[in-house]
């Protein structure tokens, strides 16, 4: 599990949704809550359920249920989910670039990210496992090449995504 330095060390800017769906898909850890209720607090004035996240630490259901409240009916925005999924997608890709050197085991955090957010059709270019959609054939070229293309394919998709992410802010 991670914590909001995935967010802040990209500057992604996140709202409870992000939140809630990472603490849902367990990616992130519950006291995310509290850290970004302080980090609003600084802001602007916090709501009594905001507030209620410095009050006691809290279990994953806890805080789901809390942030559900604060959430409101947003949480049946469709969209809103999966931009949430794709900020956090986008951060933890990017972590993972970063920390992981060995291609193999790149591609299998890749692989278990994209299980773990319900299989967004987003990420599936840059999947191992997934077929390729553009005419590009595996079989006529080396192991070194295809992993080359894949790791481009993915320093493409989060530069491109995070340029996105950044001009929504």
């Amino acid at each position: 599990m991670y914590d909001l330095s995935i967010f802040f060390d990209e500057n992604i800017n996140i709202e409870w949704m992000d939140l809630f769906y990472g603490i849902k898909y367990g990616l992130l850890f519950p006291s995310v809550a509290s850290q970004y209720a302080d980090v609003l607090s600084v802001r602007r004035k916090l709501s009594d359920d905001e507030i209620s996240f410095f009050l006691d630490s809290h279990g994953t259901k806890a805080v789901l249920d809390i942030l559900e409240k604060i959430l409101g009916q947003n949480l049946d925005s469709l969209e809103k989910a999966k931009s949430a999924t794709l900020k956090i997608c986008i951060a933890l890709l990017v972590r993972f670039r970063k920390d992981e050197s060995d291609p193999e085991a790149l591609f299998e955090k890749i692989s278990i990210l994209y299980s773990t957010l319900d299989y967004p059709e987003e990420m599936e270019e840059i999947v191992p496992y997934m077929p390729e959609t553009d005419g590009y054939d595996p079989s006529q070229h080396t192991k070194e090449e295809n992993t080359k293309r894949l790791i481009d394919k993915i320093d493409a998709f989060i530069t491109t995504n995070l340029a996105k992410l950044s001009s929504q802010d």
